[in-house]
């Protein structure tokens, strides 16, 4: 007898919805897998060969305990290490000799996307205060507290330093377009003077095509104009290093 539900991971099934659903959705998720094996071999195959990766799996330690170091360092020291060995190693192994300060804490040099003279400003996302994580707006009460910090609800901001906007000749509450190298979108702009004047935020959570009359088409979705990039040691995804121009609309 066959089960009466579906036994594949998570990730297998979300792969699948992707292709069924076709356009942006099903490109957006080529060339990263396939599927749930695919994608972990996509994301550390730089890091670790996939038969080792296998072969060790991964490190879950117990809860931290203090003071009892030798069951929580899992170093070859046995000692927190501000030089990683481990990751010296993993270097040696798939890069050659590696950088030396790549296995020491250090600062590097970001690599934004897009041209400084054409897009002179980095966009910053956030999840406001009352953003409904891992759920939903769709609720009137919802989307009239979205964005209490500022008062108003029902939509998200481009917000942007008074000096700037002052430059750039735009006004509070006026409908600007911020543009990066990969797309525009449109919405109103909040001038604050607490924000850098290089830098222009944008709050997460809006911004949906489906899901509801108290959610759907209400405001923008700023991760529609972010590029994709990864850290290059760590793999994760990188949503800071996007470039954009801000202009009225």
């Amino acid at each position: 007898m066959e089960p009466l539900y579906d036994t594949r991971s998570i990730t297998d099934i979300i792969f699948e919805i992707a292709g069924r659903l076709g356009g942006t959705v099903a490109s957006s998720f080529n060339g990263i897998g396939g599927g749930a094996e695919g994608f972990v071999k996509y994301r550390t195959g730089d890091i670790i060969p996939w038969d080792e990766l296998k072969e060790k799996g991964v490190w879950l330690g117990p809860a931290y305990q203090y003071g009892n170091y030798d069951g929580i360092f899992n170093t070859p020291s046995g000692k927190f290490e501000f030089y990683s060995a481990n990751l010296a190693g993993v270097l040696e192994k798939t890069a050659g000799a590696g950088n030396r300060l790549d296995c020491l804490p250090h600062y590097q040099e970001v690599e934004f996307l897009g041209d400084e003279g054409s897009y002179p400003l980095t966009l910053l996302t956030y999840q406001p205060l009352l953003n409904v994580e891992n759920g939903h707006q769709n609720y009137p009460w919802a989307q009239e507290l979205y964005m209490v910090m500022h008062g108003f609800g029902w939509g998200n901001f481009i917000e942007i330093n008074k000096e700037k906007a002052g430059e750039l000749g735009i006004r509070d509450r006026q409908m600007v377009w911020v543009e990066s190298p990969f797309g525009r979108i449109k919405a109103r702009a909040r001038v604050l003077e607490g924000m850098h004047p290089e830098v222009v935020c944008m709050a997460t959570g809006q911004g949906h095509y489906a899901e509801g009359q108290w959610q759907k088409d209400i405001g923008v979705n700023p991760n529609d104009i972010i590029g994709v990039s990864y850290d290059h040691l760590s793999g994760q995804s990188s949503f800071f290093n996007t470039r954009v121009k801000v202009y009225r609309a």
